[in-house]
Parts: C-alpha cells; structure tokens; sequence
C-alpha cells in the first residue's frame, strides 16, 4: 500500500501552516502539580496549524511538494507521551510505530506547506479542538475535506497534556525562548495542591476545559489581528519558514479575507468536542472578545469531565441571543454506552430543530481521526467512513443536510444481539451495514 494519506479531491487545492504567538504573562490554571513540583497548565503560547484553500498560482508555490509532519518532534518525546497514553500497550512496540509513521508520514498528508492563502473570495471560520491523545495533525483528513470546500481551518494544538506531546516556549519580554516538553498526562500523574470538588469524575479534565477554552478564544483573537492587519501583531511560523503574510491580510478597503467576526463554526472530536460544548455553555471570559458562534459541529464528543449541570443547562454569553446550529456525529460504540448517550440526547434536546444527532453504523471513535486512513492500517470501510463524515460536515455547513440526508443510506436505531463478550455479557450492535446513517 502506497505510504501517504487519501487525497482530497473538491473545489480547492488545500494549504497548511502552523502560527504560533505568545501568551504574556504566562497563565496558570487549577491546583494540580506535577511529581517535580510544578504546575501541571500553564500556557506559554498558542499555536495552531491553519488548513485553507491555497493559492498555487503565484510565485514558487505551484511547485510547492506536499506534506507536513505527521506527528511533532522530537519523536522520542511524542513516543513518551503515547507510552503514557496507551498505557496497556507494549512501550516497545509503540517506538517503531511512533517512528515509522513520525518519520515517513509527511508528503502523505495531501496539503501544500506555507502555500499562500487563495483569494477569490471571504472564507468562513472553523476552529477545531482534537480529542485526548490527538493533536493539530492527526486530524489532518477531515480538517483538509472540510478545508478544500471552501472554508479556513485553525486546528488547535492543546498544550494541557492532552496531545502526546509538544514543546511550547516561554517567551521572556528581550526576545529569550525557554521550550519546555508537555507530555501527554493521565488523572494519576498529577498531585492536588488544593483537593478537587468530590462531585467531580475527572479533575483534571475539567481543569484542562478552562485551559482550553482560552485557548480557542485566543486562537480566534490572535488570528481575528492576522486577519485585520494589526501591526502590533507578534505572530511567527511555528518553524520560522517565509510565508507570503500579506495573502492573509486585508488591502486598503478589501474585504476581510476569512469571516473572523461572523458565521464562526466551533468544531472537535471526543475531548475536542467536549471543548465546545464546553464554551457554549459557560461564555467567555472578560479578558477576551467573545465569538460570533453560527454553528457547532461535534464529532462523538465525550461530555464526562463537564461538570453536572452542564450542558443540559446552558449558561450562555448574554450576548449570544440563540444556540449556534449544531450537527453531533456519533460512533456506534459511544451510541451503544447508554448512560453517555442519554446526557448526549439531552444536551442536542436544547437545540430543537437546529440541533441534529446522527450515528454512523460500525463507526467507531477513531474513525474521526486520522488512525483508521494510515498506510497499512487503512481498508475500504476506513475510507468510505471518512467520506460520509466529510459529506455530512460540509452539507451542514452550506446548511444542505437535509438534502444531503435523502441521498445517504439511514436505518432505525435497532439493536441486535451478535454474540457473547468475554465477560458473558451481550455483544450488540445496531442493525445495518458500515456507513449506515441513523437519525435520532
């Protein structure tokens, strides 16, 4: 099998490059602290990898090769994180994995690196949150198909331990960088200065929420200043590669190049989508501009670490004067944990009809990412599953789902008995084939 990722094939050829800017002071967030003492969230800096219709046409750039860097470097620390994060998998195992695709995986991911930003016309807004284990990269394909239908994607790498590892740098005000690694953390590698409230599942999780809400909130305010052409902007690629910066800002009395102030979709997967329904029900907070949110798009989040009520109960920005639309892609295995997928029908319950809650048949929670598409992993199923995402996406975003829906093969939710786990009990699963939409 060919080493390199599906390609995309839609209206446009698709760019990527990873900004990055500081945060000053620097910001710590709870009482958890690491075996050295150290606080266990502290934001250093934001950065985010922008997935966008690309300009090939100009300059050296239709001759740009493709590809990025599948997962960060240095590799040694990204295989630490994955060994804490895949704690019952072979620690030995996972380094030729992590090196065999950390270091062979780039041209594979099918987008042109630092390529100019294509301006025929004012993009929307996507702003993408990965889940535990994730990171600004391994989420390359759905983050590119949504990308090549016309839209900016800034995909956020989460500096709360949450992805396998990244380095981020506290940057001293005379021009100093200190880097330190974050390595992925799990609820047991931290010690409480203060003892969490009892009602929490997850601590750590719910303190990493705060951290990542400012993330996307800053993420949208830095990029909203790139956009704008704000000279006051400290704004640098993450590896200090020329771009053509001014393809992304506004001319004399151009119109924005990207819809930073409306039609803002908040996008995640599992812990991502957490994220999201996170903001929208606790606001923004008082030190940054709040987002004009018009739709939220949630691929099988995982709502445990959100404190009870929320988000049943939504605390809204007051300035936001209604729910954003939203579309929520399960998986079946999550659709089948019935305790979850309760609080998951309640939540969507909010929306009425601008809420819509589908479940792909035989899915499961990988299948948003990009796992399931790698070279030698990757099959048919893997492949068409990733299409109906992409297909449902976009169409809820030009808001045609409904349309969409009446061409795409959909079942009842029914639940058959295919044999015995492990432990006796009932497997299930839902009846009909891979791909299957279920509309609840």
């Amino acid at each position: 099998m060919p080493f390199f990722l599906p390609d995309c094939h839609d209206l446009y050829p698709v760019g990527a490059t990873t900004f990055v800017t500081p945060v000053r002071p620097s910001r710590t967030y709870g009482f958890a602290k690491l075996s050295n003492g150290q606080s266990a969230l502290v934001l250093d800096e934001i950065t985010f990898t922008a997935y966008y219709p690309a300009n090939l046409t100009s300059g050296k750039w239709w001759k740009s090769k493709r590809g990025i860097d599948w997962l960060n470097r240095p590799l040694n620390e990204t295989w630490h994180g994955f060994v804490n994060f895949a704690q019952n998998f072979p620690s030995w195992l996972l380094w030729p994995l992590v090196y065999l695709y950390g270091a062979f995986i780039k041209a594979s991911v099918p987008v042109y690196p630092n390529a100019p930003l294509l301006r025929t016309k004012q993009w929307p807004l996507v702003i993408f949150s990965h889940g535990l284990g994730g990171s600004r990269t391994t989420y390359s394909q759905i983050c590119s198909r949504i990308a090549t239908s016309g839209r900016v994607v800034l995909a956020i790498e989460h500096q709360d331990g949450t992805a396998p590892a990244c380095v981020t740098r506290e940057w001293g005000v005379e021009g100093t960088r200190r880097p330190r690694v974050v390595r992925y953390m799990q609820e047991n590698d931290v010690k409480w200065e203060r003892e969490p409230p009892s009602n929490l599942l997850y601590p750590l999780r719910t303190d990493q929420l705060a951290f990542r809400q400012h993330e996307v909130y800053l993420t949208h305010s830095i990029f909203s200043s790139l956009v704008r052409n704000d000279e006051n902007l400290l704004l640098e690629t993450i590896d200090g590669s020329a771009i053509d910066w001014d393809s992304w800002s506004a001319r004399d009395d151009e119109a924005e190049t990207v819809q930073c102030s409306e039609n803002v979709t908040l996008a995640g997967h599992s812990f991502g989508g957490c994220t999201m329904f996170y903001i929208l029900s606790a606001g923004h907070s008082e030190w940054v501009a709040p987002i004009s949110v018009s739709n939220a798009l949630i691929f099988d989040p995982w709502l445990d670490p959100i404190p009870s009520p929320c988000p049943e109960h939504l605390n809204q920005d007051p300035k936001i004067v209604s729910l954003p639309r939203l579309l929520v892609l399960s998986s079946e295995n999550f659709t089948l944990w019935k305790e979850h997928f309760k609080r998951l029908k309640n939540t969507v319950r909010l929306w009425d009809a601008d809420g819509t809650l589908l479940t792909l048949v035989r899915a499961r929670h990988e299948t948003f990412s990009d796992l399931p598409l790698l070279p030698w992993v990757r099959d048919k199923a893997s492949l068409r599953f990733m299409n109906v995402i992409a297909r449902l996406s976009n169409a809820f975003l030009d808001n045609q789902l409904n349309e969409t829906l009446n061409t795409q093969r959909t079942s009842k939710m029914e639940i058959e008995i295919v044999g015995k786990r492990k432990d006796g009990r009932p497997k299930r699963q839902i009846k009909g084939s891979p791909g299957d939409i279920v509309v609840h």
